[in-house]
């Protein structure tokens, strides 16, 4: 049997065209969407020849030292590709030690609940909705109190909207909350522009009566999922329901179609009730550092 193999490549030493065709699970992978989120400081995790693969995102280093700490708007770290019992551990075993590993998030199918050798992990919470019934009978797992919500509305009719207008009403209205740096807002500008670029997906926004918007989300679109990945409301759109009126008019365009909704989150518990109000169900992952 043919021994396995892990090799550590610097990101311009990887071959991305096959990297990127290993990164089917989800976006935060894919070669063009770490760059943007890392400045292209980040490195690769190779099992096999490119059968599975993980990033490893530094945007602090000092000579050979490199600090791994996440990177924004990116919630995990895979591991991604054909997968086999044993990878993580291989993976997570070929990480020199000079990689000082405070932050790293690893997504199933590898149970929350793992004890991993050497390894500090912690349980997070993502929550998902299966968009595959018709949205009569997804509407009908939704919580009474947002079907009176959604029953006192219009139905939304989803209406793009320019990244660029997304992003400063997504400054203006949750940047301050969300605690967001400099050096985050120039990530996201990077990211959203590769988004529209690479067209995996879109900004759509929910006006009021005068046609002043009251919220917006992102969308990216990543083999048969959907991922909420920003997403704001304004004073006057909480106060409208904007926010639930515009996710279920997602849920009702893409109900009926092999389609995960992907919320990307959350451990904040308000934040949890209001996904699993439409009936989302929690994912658990780990987040890990090196002990």
């Amino acid at each position: 049997m043919k021994p396995t193999l892990v090799k550590l490549l610097s990101r311009n030493d990887l071959n991305l065209q096959r990297w990127d065709r290993a990164v089917r699970s989800a976006p935060y992978g894919l070669s063009w969407w770490l760059d943007a989120v890392t400045n292209q400081r980040w490195s690769g995790l190779v099992l096999d020849d490119y059968r599975a693969v993980m990033p490893l995102p530094h945007r602090n280093s000092i000579g050979p030292f490199k600090l791994i700490n996440g990177a924004p708007f990116t919630q995990h770290q895979g591991v991604f590709g054909d997968l086999q019992a044993g990878d993580l551990d291989l993976l997570l075993n070929a990480i020199p030690k000079y990689y000082h590993v405070r932050k790293l998030a690893i997504y199933p199918p590898w149970p929350a609940t793992r004890v991993l050798k050497n390894w500090v992990s912690t349980p997070r919470t993502n929550h998902e909705l299966d968009l595959n019934p018709p949205y009569p009978i997804i509407a009908r797992g939704y919580r009474r109190d947002l079907r009176r919500k959604l029953r006192d509305s219009p139905v939304t009719t989803l209406a793009e909207w320019p990244i660029a207008e997304f992003l400063s009403f997504f400054q203006e209205h949750t940047g301050t909350k969300a605690n967001l740096s400099r050096t985050d807002y120039s990530a996201l500008k990077q990211l959203t522009r590769h988004i529209i670029t690479q067209k995996t997906g879109q900004c759509y926004h929910l006006t009021d009566d005068e046609g002043k918007t009251i919220a917006a989300l992102v969308l990216v679109h990543h083999g048969n999922r959907i991922f909420n990945l920003l997403a704001a409301s304004s004073h006057a759109g909480f106060g409208l329901h904007g926010m639930p009126r515009l996710l279920d008019g997602i849920i009702r365009a893409y109900a009926g179609t092999d389609t995960i909704l992907d919320f990307e989150g959350s451990d904040l518990p308000g934040v949890a009730l209001f996904f699993q109000g439409f009936g989302a169900k929690p994912i658990e992952y780990l987040r890990i550092s090196r002990s």
